[in-house]
């Protein structure tokens, strides 16, 4: 059985936060967490790696949180817009991402012409 509602509430976010935060549904956590669904490896180690615990502390298979080391990947400039974006309040988090995705759609449609 998955921990993922105990370090969700460790770390005080809720189902709506962790499932933005990973694209899928907010249905989909709710099941993760009831184990209705098992997620996939990628994600497994997705969110062990999120909270900081082994997928082994994850998967409810070790009982200690292991020692992981969570290796940044992120660059500068992605260090600093997730800097300035964690700052934000939900609704402007919920601005933001509309306007990035704009630009997104933006930046497809002139790179097709």
């Amino acid at each position: 059985m998955l921990r993922l509602a105990e370090l969700r509430k460790e770390k005080g976010i809720t189902q709506k936060q962790l499932a933005e935060y990973f694209h899928v549904s907010s249905g989909n956590i709710c099941d993760y967490e009831k184990g209705r669904i098992e997620p996939n490896i990628s994600k497994i180690i997705a969110f062990a790696d999120f909270f900081g615990v082994s997928t082994d502390y994850l998967l409810g298979r070790e009982n200690d949180y292991g020692l992981v080391e969570v290796r940044n990947t992120n660059t500068p400039k992605e260090t600093e817009v997730l800097s300035l974006f964690n700052a934000l309040d939900e609704a402007h988090q919920v601005m933001m991402i509309d306007i990035m995705k704009k630009f997104a759609d933006t930046t497809e449609k002139e790179k097709a012409f």
